[in-house]
């Protein structure tokens, strides 16, 4: 609670206007709350800094499923041997999904469909 300037009848601390006189009241500025939290933009490169992490990662475990696949070396669960691959490729086309979405990561999204997409048609064949 503050006092009007012009009759100092008591007035709420949100009010514009004084209730008694009608005078305007100033509404004095907020100071700024400092907050110790991650500013916008290291947190958006660091997303972005995190995609790239996980195309490149895809595209890692997607040819280590292939290259084990075309192989025949044998695993204890060789019948998802496949799946893998296939998963990596749906990770791999989201992440470029989203990297497209930034122009400085376009680059990053074409190559990781591109290997992707070679390495799905490696395994098939």
């Amino acid at each position: 609670m503050r006092n009007c300037p012009e009759c100092g009848e008591v007035v709420e601390d949100n009010s514009v206007f004084c209730q008694n006189c009608g005078s305007k009241i100033d509404v004095p500025v907020s100071k700024p709350v400092h907050t110790n939290h991650v500013s916008n933009g290291s947190y958006e490169k660091n997303k972005i800094y995190l995609m790239i992490f996980m195309g490149y990662l895809a595209l890692f475990i997607q040819f280590v499923a292939v290259l084990t696949a075309r192989f025949n070396v044998r695993v204890i669960n060789s019948d998802r041997i496949i799946l893998y691959p296939l998963l990596c490729v749906l990770l791999s086309f989201f992440v470029a999904f989203k990297l497209v979405e930034n122009e400085k990561t376009i680059i990053h999204a074409f190559i990781i469909v591109l290997i992707s997409t070679f390495l799905l048609i490696f395994g098939i064949i």
